[in-house]
């Protein structure tokens, strides 16, 4: 993802410029078809491509939407990502806050699709990528563009914190227990309660922030 990003924001991958196809990409970059089709997926949720039946092609708000590797490429700083999530808090109930205040029906919409999405992954690769479009659809929902850009920053920084430890993860039933959280936050923002949507996503990012811990921890054994 990292390369493709590059692409874009240092021009080379224009407005407009179709993306090889998978088996070109896969092979110019010595990775699997399915890592090419996952990060792909992931750069599209991004807003960075689109697909159509003619192919993937790189969107005209693409280079406005690119992340700087600069600040999501932290692990040397943050090794168990206590920053992250300490920043990735303050972002989440802003972003509630002001869905609750904004969300219009087609953003209520747009959230309801991911979470029903999340319901039907068959894998965790697929329950991740239906968390990044819950995320997005949410970020959306408070139209607020530079606050959308730093969230999904963070967004972007977590989900490669998730690839990274994902083999490790073994903790029961907890594609269950985030999907319940994240309905009970669009829940609160179509009632307009912020102040519940807010508990629940702080509770949900201290937990997942345990559990990067616990995995760093793991891995450096």
């Amino acid at each position: 993802m990292a390369d493709l990003r590059g692409k874009i924001a240092a021009g080379e991958l224009v407005p407009g410029a179709k993306l090889p196809n998978e088996m070109e990409l896969a092979k110019s970059y010595g990775v699997a078809r399915g890592t090419v089709r996952e990060a792909v997926k992931a750069l599209t949720l991004m807003r960075l491509f689109e697909r159509s039946t003619a192919g993937t092609f790189v969107t005209a708000e693409a280079p406005g939407h690119v992340p700087d590797d600069s600040l999501v490429d932290i692990t040397s700083e943050d090794p168990d990502c206590s920053s992250l999530y300490e920043s990735r808090i303050l972002l989440e109930k802003h972003v509630i806050l002001l869905a609750c205040e904004r969300a219009t029906e087609h953003d209520l919409a747009q959230i309801g699709a991911a979470l029903e999405r999340a319901e039907r992954a068959a894998n965790r690769v697929a329950a991740l990528e239906a968390d990044l479009e819950y995320h997005h659809a949410l970020a959306e929902a408070a139209h607020s563009p530079v606050l959308r850009y730093l969230y999904m920053v963070t967004t972007d920084a977590i989900a490669r914190a998730y690839q990274t430890f994902l083999p490790l993860y073994t903790e029961p039933n907890s594609a269950d227990w985030g999907l319940a959280n994240h309905k009970e936050i669009a829940r609160a923002i179509e009632q307009q309660d912020s102040g519940t949507a807010q508990r629940i996503a702080e509770e949900s990012l201290e937990r997942a922030a345990a559990w990067v811990k616990d995995m760093v921890r793991l891995s450096s054994r």
